[in-house]
């Protein structure tokens, strides 16, 4: 009876353990994914509100991203530029060549931002409420210290799924206490 006993104690105290409750999608920050380097935008690609669009594709291509910052003269962030911006320009104007980044971006004013204390649901909720890819980090100084993407936030999750999977792996197939026996045996 007893033996019957001691798996379920080992799931009771994995599921009720401080680790495992973090792990929910609304528990982690911008901050900690910063912190964890799980943010590919950590370094902020920017151009110049003057800048052709082509300059700012090209940008994009280089560095394989899909989001531009666009900063004016003095280095103030004035909006956004993403690849849907770009392929809508080639749409909508008949001459793309002639347009600047400042023509089509999205400005400032109308720009959704994400900061350091919003939560991974709070960043994927605006994401899709809003039908973008892309948010920017913005500081306390308004200043831009990241890029999140749709790729951080699905990549997060899905990190998240297989950490879970393969602790209840653990738990079920009695993993964890053959692992701690070995480790304790006096061959190892």
């Amino acid at each position: 009876m007893f033996g019957i006993m001691r798996p379920f104690q080992r799931v009771q105290a994995c599921v009720l353990r401080p680790h495992f409750q973090c792990k929910k999608i609304h528990n982690i920050t911008v901050q900690h994914l910063i912190d964890s380097k799980a943010i590919r935008g950590l370094n902020v690609i920017k151009a110049r509100q003057d800048d052709s669009l082509k300059h700012c594709a090209t940008l994009m291509e280089n560095h394989k991203i899909g989001a531009v910052m666009i900063e004016d003269s003095a280095g103030k962030v004035v909006g956004i530029l993403t690849a849907r911006d770009v392929q809508k320009t080639l749409v909508t104007y008949s001459e793309p060549g002639v347009v600047l980044s400042k023509d089509v971006m999205t400005p400032r004013d109308g720009l959704a931002t994400a900061k350091v204390s919003d939560s991974l649901t709070d960043i994927a909720t605006v994401m899709m409420e809003r039908n973008i890819r892309h948010l920017p980090v913005i500081n306390k100084e308004n200043v831009c210290t990241g890029m999140l993407s749709i790729k951080d936030v699905v990549g997060q999750v899905l990190e998240m799924e297989r950490t879970e999977k393969e602790e209840l792996e653990n738990i079920v197939t009695d993993s964890y206490s053959h692992r701690t026996k070995k480790n304790l045996s006096p061959s190892s």
